[in-house]
């Protein structure tokens, strides 16, 4: 475990910068405060650097963001080459096999290294374009719905264990006793309060120069 002072965290103060006081800027600061929550999956310390993407102020979780990738690449590949698996309908299984079994060997073995983990789960999303693509070549609707609701329930049970496993480093942390202490979910949701007072002060101050002008 890193040591306490090695630990980089941006969830144990709640100071925020606003350069400009406007609707879009409001919006653009508020989408950066909270997007880690649904678009990085993961706090955005230095403890989970392996499990996120960052491009500029924005944070990408590395396993959705791959899988994502390897799901659309697939797809463009199968429909444009829908004839050849339509002739060559095991080939879609043998990349479902490969996706899953690497998804398997993730979750197990659980690797620290950023682009391994990249790999695996750009793995997952080509399997799980095959698997779709399987689907759509099925003749009968009853296979297809069938299959679909295998994959929906295996999705659940795939997302519940990975929610465990991410909260892991969280729970272990020094800094949750620390003072501050560090909750990512809490400073958020302080941060937001924050840039909300700061716009209805802005909005405030905006009303009281009208007024002025008005009666000057």
């Amino acid at each position: 475990m890193e040591k306490e002072e090695q630990i980089l965290s941006p969830y144990r103060k709640i100071d925020i910068e606003v350069n400009k006081s406007s609707q879009l800027h409001y919006l653009w600061n508020k989408f950066k405060i909270s997007s880690w929550t649904y678009m990085a999956h993961h706090p955005t310390c230095s403890r989970y650097r392996n499990h996120i993407f960052k491009i500029g102020s924005i944070y990408l979780c590395v396993g959705c963001t791959s899988s994502i990738i390897g799901f659309i690449i697939y797809s463009i590949v199968f429909y444009s080459f829908m004839e050849f698996f339509k002739t060559n309908p095991i080939n879609n299984g043998y990349v479902t096999i490969f996706g899953v079994l690497l998804a398997l060997i993730q979750l197990m073995l659980n690797p620290q290294n950023k682009w391994i983990k990249a790999f695996m789960r750009f793995s997952l999303g080509l399997g799980l374009g095959g698997y779709v693509a399987l689907v759509v070549l099925v003749p009968s609707w009853n296979l297809k719905i069938s299959l679909f609701v295998m994959l929906f329930f295996a999705t659940i049970l795939y997302n519940d264990i990975r929610k465990r496993k991410n909260t892991i480093l969280c729970k272990n942390c020094s800094l949750r006793t620390a003072d501050p202490p560090c909750n990512p979910h809490r400073n958020t949701e302080m941060k937001l309060e924050k840039l909300k007072d700061i716009k209805n002060k802005e909005k405030e101050k905006k009303k009281k120069n009208v007024k002025k002008v008005r009666t000057s």
